[in-house]
């Protein structure tokens, strides 16, 4: 009888295709699983679209249409419990949708969300049938986020007869068509006054149906994605990867990108170049020649390592020859078989310290600091000169205290000599600014000098400490007031000829004599007087005179895009106003914990050089020359890997481009489109909206390092220069600096607001937002250009995530991006300094991810994405996703590579709908226009899993995308992101050769809301 029993048993197994899982031990319980789909059959009535996607998930979709009563969309299998199995007998699966109707009163007409409030209880349901028989089922309006319940048991013994078969069925069904309103209904976009029928459109999934004993069914692990296996094998065969980037060979050709040919005399070259993984071991190990083949003296400084131990980035510090002209080609040599004997440094370089006053003479000027706390350079002597041509270097700084001026007063307490080699030197003084009543804040300042030459860098950098009492950290908080700052270059000798002034195209105007002032009063508008008058728009921010001991030439950096300034010649010297009061701007207005570097370089000699050469030392200070190859900065990888050839590989976006956005210049279409701002504390930033509410958003989505992609892709010059820019102004006006023993430093010292009121922490509740922090960029700016403030900001930014973890486990601002950057900023932290806390810190937000912010059955990152749809952002996952990947692929780290194709999955299966007659398009929301750059954001994830699973599916998915994005009405928006394409490239180039099945992507595909999807307006 037992054995007749255990017959009828298996018999049944085989006919209803059941399993048990073989860890069960007693009690039993049977998987139905979807993977095994034909298994199972699937039925539709009326709009609905359904099928069993590659997640093992039965998924359902009914697009912007009416609903019709009696419409559904089903999954059924034949189901035996076997006679041997002991009652109570459940059922457990996994169920969510998309929709929800939140508990919210009627929203505004001005409710920007409010276009996803059309409510519809009581009209669709999912359901359970047995034999045809519903025994379970939920409104779809119930909850649908990720706190929402998703798994759900039913007790199903008394429906089933145990050795009988059933039908078990999954469905949703509309009971009532949406054109019958029932009570609960809202529609709100009849408010508006349009008409339009009563659509109603969701995504419903269903999956991982267990069934049996009540105990052993509790005791079932959840079905893990099929995906999981496969990248866990492929990892497993393949780990360890190359890490991302090819490993060059010596030497580099590099051309030299300069504006003009260098001035008589030579020029600093401060520039940085990369090194793929595993192509230099020893960052000193570089010899620099110049075109005519003389090596050029050199001093490399290793600013990171790949985590082989190579070298990624270098900073050169070099002295470009007079001769040396734009777009000549250089050499970097460092391989073995040619690095040749480093030459000496012809005119020297010395540094001295005694105490604290420290002594640099380069061949061409002596320069003394120390002497003096209030003094930041002492004196500054020609070659064989008795007297000092310059002496006393000193900031003046007026603000308003209680209405009133205040002098102020800086002291210096720390002397570093940060860098002493033999071609740059680099000292650095940091004090305190104070009036005679109360401490304004601190400042730094450094100075850099190059054998050879009398040019000399300087760096002021001021941070407001001014912290209001009450400080509420909104708006109404006031700031500090300046009225007045410049550096005081006394220059003791007897006055003798014309002054210069630098003005646009290059050109220069000749005062005859001191005073002359120049004003830059606004963007578009400046003014020379003194003995006569001089008007124009732009001025070139130099100015020079000279006396009976030499000449001096002071150049600002960005003089007119930062109005208020001015540039002073007067009877004791030159005075550089850094701001200076207008009749566009009177006050210069810096928020709590701001800070603003200003960038000068003075060029000093025996004699007042010729108009042609101050032009030249002026634009080669704006434009500071550095040695760039396309092809070896892209391919290294140390920035991302690029493709280097994009735009020509991609004529119809290179031509929208140059159209619609044009090369990035400050004159061209892109200052429309994007919104440049001009001033003290606009430079570099972009408003949004309505400009009366003051918001901004300069790194929204990383503008800086997409504008390095498109400048190292393309090779232009302007977009390097306007990533710059961007960078400058998130370290200083964006990025919080506050005082050690300030009670906010813990909270907030170091946190970037790139999305905010103001520009500053005062800005609401996006002020300190973790999706906007920007540490990421300006590390990026660190290893495009070695600026020391970008690096140090960086990782304050870093360390601020270390101290708060900003969007850790937080449900605030529910968006891929709030752990995104956070990772990101983390990964970048780790990347250029090694220090394994930030790799550490970063794993515990990976791990948070995939433990609390995924649906481990969807694999996507879940979010309302307006009132009632609930779903997943195609771009936003891609995002998060491919930092996780760069993650991976440094660290071999496997829950990264199957977070990322689980996001892959999730966009495959969701974002695309309808599959397959939309391959390549999406889905966001049914009422909201799609973005274009979303396709190349999809693009790049496919890809990316395609890696992680061989899955030649993903990989046509990838190109069917890029293939809708080059169909779209337009391409980028510039001022957000999306502009990863030439890391798209790469991707592309990698797997040129790999077949997949055809496609056939000829026009846009029909939108779920047609009518709610016009061309969006091309910016312009």
């Amino acid at each position: 009888m037992q054995y007749l029993s255990l017959l009828l048993a298996l018999w049944a197994m085989a006919v209803g295709g059941l399993h048990m899982d073989k860890r069960m031990q007693g009690p039993h319980a049977m998987r139905l699983s979807f993977a095994e789909a034909e298994r199972w059959r699937i039925d539709t009535q009326g709009p609905y679209w359904a099928h069993i996607d590659r997640r093992a998930l039965f998924n359902i979709f009914h697009p912007l249409v009416p609903s019709e009563t009696g419409a559904f969309a089903a999954a059924s299998r034949r189901v035996t419990i076997p006679a041997t199995w002991t009652p109570p007998y459940v059922l457990r699966f996994y169920c969510t949708d998309s929709y929800s109707i939140p508990d919210y009163p009627p929203p505004a007409v001005t409710d920007g969300y409010a276009e996803g409030t059309d409510d519809y209880p009581g009209h669709r349901f999912k359901q359970v049938l047995v034999n045809g028989r519903v025994v379970w089922e939920r409104d779809v309006k119930d909850p649908a986020d990720l706190q929402a319940p998703s798994l759900f048991q039913v007790d199903l013994t008394p429906y089933i007869v145990p050795g009988r078969p059933f039908t078990l069925t999954f469905r949703v069904f509309d009971k009532l068509t949406t054109r019958k309103r029932l009570d609960g209904d809202v529609r709100y976009l009849d408010s508006q006054g349009r008409k339009e029928e009563p659509r109603f459109c969701i995504a419903a999934w269903f999956g991982d149906p267990v069934i049996g004993e009540q105990a052993a069914v509790g005791g079932m692990d959840d079905e893990p994605r099929p995906s999981e296996a496969i990248v866990r094998r492929r990892h497993r065969r393949r780990w360890p990867l190359p890490l991302p980037g090819d490993r060059q060979q010596s030497p580099a050709g590099l051309a030299l990108v300069a504006p003009r040919v260098m001035p008589p005399g030579g020029f600093p070259l401060v520039c940085t170049i990369p090194f793929g993984p595993g192509s230099l071991r020893d960052g000193t190990r570089l010899v620099l020649t110049d075109p005519r083949g003389r090596a050029c003296p050199l001093q490399p400084e290793v600013m990171s390592r790949w985590p082989d131990g190579s070298v990624r980035w270098v900073l050169l510090n070099a002295v470009l020859p007079a001769d040396a002209r734009p777009n000549e080609q250089w050499t970097a040599a460092f391989g073995k078989q040619d690095v040749r004997q480093i030459p000496s440094v012809p005119a020297g370089l010395s540094v001295h310290r005694r105490g604290r006053v420290v002594t640099i003479d380069t061949g061409a000027v002596v320069i003394q600091l120390g002497g003096d706390r209030h003094t930041l350079v002492d004196s500054i002597v020609l070659p064989g000169a008795a007297e000092p041509l310059v002496v006393g270097v000193k900031p003046r700084m007026v603000v308003e205290c209680e209405g009133r001026p205040q002098p102020v007063t800086a002291s210096w307490h720390d002397l570093r000599l940060v860098r002493r080699g033999p071609v740059r030197a680099t000292v650095e003084l940091r004090g305190s600014l104070d009036t005679t009543t109360r401490h304004i804040g601190r400042f730094v300042f450094r100075l850099d000098a190059y054998a050879g030459l009398g040019a000399v860098g300087l760096q002021f950098r001021i941070f407001n400490h001014v912290m209001p009492q009450p400080f509420t950290e909104t708006i109404s908080d006031p700031p500090l007031v300046v009225r007045r700052l410049a550096l005081d270059l006394p220059m003791p000798g007897t006055p003798r000829g014309p002054v210069r002034f630098g003005v646009e195209g290059g050109g220069a105007v000749e005062a005859p004599g001191r005073p002359a002032t120049l004003l830059q009063g606004s963007e578009d508008s400046f003014v020379i007087s003194g003995t006569h008058t001089r008007r124009g728009t732009h001025a070139a921010g130099w100015v020079a005179a000279s006396t009976d001991r030499g000449a001096v030439q002071a150049v600002v950096w960005r003089f007119w895009q930062q109005y208020p300034k001015a540039l002073e010649a007067a009877a004791d010297g030159l005075h550089i106003h850094l701001f200076s009061p207008s009749n566009k701007m009177d006050r210069y207005r810096p928020r709590f914990g701001e800070a603003k570097r200003h960038d000068i370089l003075l060029s000093l000699g025996p004699v007042m050089p010729s108009a042609q050469a101050q032009e030249s030392i002026a634009a080669n200070f704006q434009h500071p020359p550095r040695l760039f190859d396309r092809v070896w900065f892209c391919r290294s990888g140390a920035l991302s890997l690029l493709d280097p050839h994009w735009f020509e590989n991609q004529p119809k976006i290179a031509a929208w481009v140059a159209d619609h956005i044009g090369d990035g210049s400050l004159d061209s279409a892109y200052m429309a489109a994007a919104g440049y701002s001009f001033g003290i504390r606009d430079f570099g930033d972009r408003p949004v909206g309505d400009p009366s509410e003051q918001r901004w958003r300069s790194d929204y989505c990383d503008r800086v390092e997409g504008a390095f992609n498109w400048a190292l892709a393309g090779g232009s010059p302007q977009w390097f220069e306007r990533a710059v820019e961007i960078a400058r102004h998130v370290q200083d006006v964006d990025t919080i600096h506050l005082p050690p023993d300030c009670p906010l430093w813990k909270q907030r010292n170091g946190a970037t607001i790139s999305w905010g009121v103001d520009h500053s922490v005062h800005g609401g509740q996006y002020a300190i937002n973790p999706a906007y922090q920007a540490g990421q960029a300006l590390l990026a700016n660190w290893w495009l250009t070695g600026d020391p403030d970008s690096l140090q900001d960086g990782l304050a930014n870093a360390e601020y995530i270390m101290r708060n973890d900003p969007g850790y486990r937080t449900k605030r601002w529910l968006s891929p991006r709030v752990q995104t950057r956070p990772f990101w900023i983390l990964l970048r932290a780790w990347e250029a300094t090694g220090r394994a806390k930030y790799l550490a810190r970063a794993r515990k937000y990976l791990r948070l991810i995939a433990d609390e912010f995924m649906d481990s059955h969807r694999g996507g990152y879940i979010r309302g994405v307006y009132r009632n749809w609930t779903g997943i952002s195609a771009g936003l996952d891609s995002e998060q996703a491919a930092h996780i990947y760069e993650y991976y692929r440094l660290t071999g780290d496997l829950l990264a590579a199957q977070v990322v194709v689980a996001r892959a999955e999730s966009v495959y299966c969701e974002s695309m709908l309808p599959q397959p007659q939309a391959l390549g398009d999406f889905i966001f929301y049914p009422r909201y226009g799609r973005n274009s750059w979303y396709f190349p954001q999809m693009s790049w994830l496919f890809c990316m899993a395609y890696d992680l699973t061989g899955d030649r599916r993903f990989l046509r998915a990838a190109r069917a995308a890029f293939d809708r994005y080059l169909l779209c009405p337009y391409y980028q928006e510039p001022g957000n992101w999306g502009w990863l394409e030439p890391e798209l490239g790469a991707w592309f180039d990698e797997f040129a050769d790999v077949q997949t099945e055809p496609y056939h992507v000829t026009s846009m595909v029909t939108e779920p809301d047609p009518a709610h999807f016009g061309p969006q307006p091309l910016p312009r």
